[in-house]
C-alpha cells in the first residue's frame, strides 16, 4: 500500500484522467470521514457510475425527503444535494479542497498558478461567450461601439479642481502598532516592522470618502504592472449627508483616481484623476475580456448616483494634470428609472436592477439599443439594491438579486418568471453586500446584519452560515483564484474565511473545522482624533449561532469596500477602505 500524501501538499505530476477519477471519488469519501488510501486509487470501493460521468446517487437509495440542510446529515449527501453527480464538476471541488482545506487562511503562491497540479481557470462573467456567436466577434463589436462614442475630457488647473472637489485639507494622525505616522491626502507610508512577524503592505490616505474600489487583472503577465482604481466621494464626513442618498437622482461632481501598483516595491503612483458630474459611483467592474492594449489599460463599467451604468476606456500614459468628464463611451440606462446596481451576464451582456424593482437587460454590441433593453420585468416590488451573476460551466447561468426588504431572489435571466426563487427573508437594510464564488459555485451574503451566509444556486435552501461576526458586515470579497472570503464590518474589521472548510463539510462540524481570523482593525479615539490600526491576528470560532450582537462603532472606521486582486502574479494582494478615506494594501502569506 501506497504512503497517503499529506492533504495541504501539491502533487508534483501531472493529473491525468485516472488520477482524475480516483481524486472526484476519495474527495466525496473524505468528507464523510472515511480514509481515502491507495485501494481507492485502485478501483477498490469506488462510487458506482451510471455511463454519463455522473456519480451514482446516495440519497435515491436511502428514498429520504430533504427539506432543510439539517436533513442532510453526512457531507456526501450533503455533496450531492447542492453540487450534484457531475464527475467533472466533483473533481474540481476536489482539487479545491485537497488544495486549500489546510491552508486555514493562507494562499500560497503556487496554488494559484497555472504550472499547479490544481489549477483550472474560473472565469469571470464578462469572458462568458454569448450562446451562438463568436466570442472575438463579440469583442470586436464592443471596442467599435466604444471607439464610436469617444468619452470626452476637459483640463482641469489646480484651482479649478480644489473648488469642484474638496479633499480631507488636515493630516491623518495614525498608529500602526506601536508606530505614530502622519498622512496627508496623497500620501501613503509602508506598514512598519512588528514584534513579533512582517507584515508586507502599505497604507495611503485618499483624502475623501472611498465608495467602491477595484482592481485591473492585466493579462500581460507583467507582475510589476497592476492597476487599482478608487472611487471618491467629497460628501462621506457626514453619515446622514442628503447627496448620499439612495433614492431618487443625483447629481453631483465625483472623482475616479487610477493607480499604478508595483507589487516588488510597494509604490503606488496616481496616473489619473477624474472628475464627473454623475454622482457617487459603486460597482466598479474592469470588462476582463476587453484586454488591455497599447493605448488603454482597460474599459471601466460603474453604476452612478444619477441612474445610469456607464463605462470608460482608461489610458495606459499617465494623466499629467487632472480632467474633468465631460461623456463617457458607453452610458446604459431607461428613461424614468434609475439604474441601482449592475452586472455582467456575458461578455456582451449586462444585467442592471432598478429602484422599482425591475431588471433589464443590455446587449452591448448594439449600438441602437444600450437605452433600449433586451427586457425590461419586475423581479420584486422595492429597490434592487444588489445583482450577482453566479456562472458554471455545468449549469446554466443564474442570476441573484437582493431587494432592500431583505428577500433575496434567484431566476435564470432566460426564463425570470418561470424560474424566479425567492430565498428566507433577512434584515431588510441598504447595507447589503453580496458576491459570487467561482471555485466553490457558490453566493456569499450578509442577512443584513452580522451573520455571512454562503447559497448555492443550485439548492438555495441549503444555506450554510458562515458565522456570526461581532458587528454590521458591511463590505464581502471573493476571488476566482482561490476560496478564501474577506468580510469587513463597520468596526473597522477586516476577517478572512475559508470557505472549504465549511461548505464542502458535513453539518455536523461545524464547531471542530469552522474558524474565522481577523486580519486588521481599525479604532478611533475622538478626543485625540488618531486612528489606530491593529496588527495583531485574532482567531475566532466561525460558529452557526443565529443571534446578533451588535456594537456601536464610530463611523469614520466603518470599512466600506474591500476587494481581492485576482491576477495569478499577485492573487495574494487585497485592499480595504474606511470611511475616513484611509486604503490599506497587504499580501498575505509570507514572500
Amino acid at each position: 500500500m501506497d504512503k497517503k500524501r499529506g492533504r495541504g501538499r501539491p502533487r508534483k505530476h501531472a493529473i491525468d484522467e485516472t488520477a482524475s477519477e480516483s481524486i472526484a471519488v476519495a474527495a466525496l469519501k473524505s468528507m464523510e470521514g472515511a480514509d481515502a488510501n491507495a485501494s481507492t486509487a485502485k478501483g477498490k470501493g469506488a462510487a458506482k457510475d451510471d455511463g454519463a460521468g455522473r456519480i451514482a446517487s446516495t440519497l435515491l437509495q436511502k428514498g429520504r425527503i430533504i427539506r432543510t440542510l439539517k436533513d442532510l446529515s453526512s457531507a456526501r449527501d450533503k455533496i450531492e444535494r447542492i453540487y450534484g453527480l457531475d464527475r467533472a464538476k466533483l473533481l474540481k471541488l476536489a482539487m479545491v479542497k485537497e488544495c486549500f482545506e489546510n491552508d486555514l487562511f493562507n494562499v500560497r503562491q503556487e496554488t494559484i498558478e497555472p504550472t499547479s497540479p490544481f489549477w483550472f481557470e474560473s472565469k469571470r462573467s464578462s469572458e462568458l461567450p454569448n450562446a451562438g456567436r463568436d466570442l472575438q466577434d463579440d469583442i470586436a463589436h464592443i471596442w467599435a461601439s466604444m471607439d464610436a462614442h469617444p468619452a470626452q475630457f476637459g483640463a482641469v488647473s489646480e484651482k479649478e479642481y480644489n473648488a469642484l472637489f474638496k479633499v480631507r485639507a488636515e493630516p491623518i494622525d495614525c498608529q500602526i502598532g506601536e508606530t505614530g505616522i502622519s498622512l496627508s491626502a496623497g500620501q501613503k507610508a509602508e506598514l512598519p516592522v512588528l514584534p513579533t512577524y512582517q507584515r508586507y503592505g502599505l497604507v495611503y490616505n485618499a483624502g475623501a470618502f472611498v465608495t467602491d474600489m477595484a482592481w485591473h487583472t492585466t493579462k500581460r503577465g507583467d507582475e510589476q504592472v497592476q492597476y487599482l482604481v478608487l472611487a471618491l466621494s467629497q460628501h462621506g464626513q457626514e453619515p446622514d449627508d442628503k447627496h448620499l442618498r439612495m433614492f431618487g437622482k443625483e447629481e453631483h461632481i465625483a472623482c475616479l483616481q487610477v493607480f499604478r501598483f508595483d507589487p516588488h516595491t510597494l509604490s503606488l503612483e496616481k496616473i489619473h484623476d477624474i472628475l464627473h458630474p454623475y454622482g457617487e459611483v459603486w460597482d466598479l467592474k474592469w470588462h476582463e475580456a476587453l484586454d488591455q492594449t497599447e493605448d488603454t489599460i482597460g474599459a471601466l463599467f460603474f453604476a452612478c448616483q444619477e441612474g445610469t451604468v456607464r463605462s470608460l476606456n482608461i489610458p495606459t500614459t499617465a494623466s499629467e494634470e487632472p480632467v474633468l468628464c465631460q461623456a463617457t463611451n458607453i452610458a446604459l440606462g431607461v428613461k424614468g428609472n434609475c439604474v441601482t446596481t449592475f452586472d455582467f451576464v456575458s461578455v456582451s451582456r449586462v444585467i442592471c436592477g432598478f429602484q422599482n424593482g425591475y431588471v433589464a437587460e443590455f446587449d452591448l454590441c448594439d449600438t441602437q439599443a444600450l437605452q433600449r433593453p433586451s427586457y425590461y420585468l419586475q423581479v420584486c416590488s422595492t429597490y434592487i439594491s444588489t445583482i450577482v451573476t453566479a456562472h458554471s460551466e455545468f449549469e446554466a447561468s443564474t442570476i441573484g438579486a437582493v431587494s432592500l426588504d431583505g428577500y433575496f431572489y434567484i431566476f435564470d435571466p432566460a426564463s425570470i418568471h418561470t424560474s424566479k426563487v425567492k430565498t428566507s427573508r433577512y434584515r431588510g437594510g441598504n447595507q447589503f453586500p453580496i458576491v459570487y464564488m467561482p471555485k466553490l459555485y457558490s453566493f456569499f451574503c450578509t442577512d443584513g446584519a452580522n451573520i455571512v451566509r454562503a447559497v448555492p444556486p443550485r439548492a438555495s435552501f441549503a444555506q450554510h452560515s458562515m458565522g456570526s461576526m461581532p458587528t454590521t458586515v458591511t463590505a464581502l470579497s471573493a476571488s476566482t483564484l482561490h476560496p478564501m472570503l474577506l468580510s469587513g464590518l463597520s468596526s473597522g474589521g477586516l476577517y478572512i474565511t475559508n470557505a472549504v472548510r465549511r461548505l464542502l463539510t458535513g453539518v455536523k462540524n461545524v464547531a471542530s473545522v469552522g474558524r474565522t481570523l481577523r486580519l486588521w482593525k481599525w479604532d478611533y479615539n475622538p478626543s485625540a482624533d488618531q486612528y489606530r490600526l491593529d496588527p495583531n491576528y485574532e482567531v475566532e470560532k466561525a460558529g452557526g449561532g443565529e443571534i446578533s450582537t451588535i456594537e456601536l462603532d464610530a463611523p469614520q472606521v466603518a470599512i466600506t469596500a474591500t476587494k481581492w486582486n485576482e491576477s495569478t502574479e499577485c492573487g495574494r494582494f487585497y485592499s480595504f477602505s474606511i470611511s475616513a478615506g484611509i486604503v490599506t494594501i497587504e499580501r498575505i502569506g509570507e514572500k
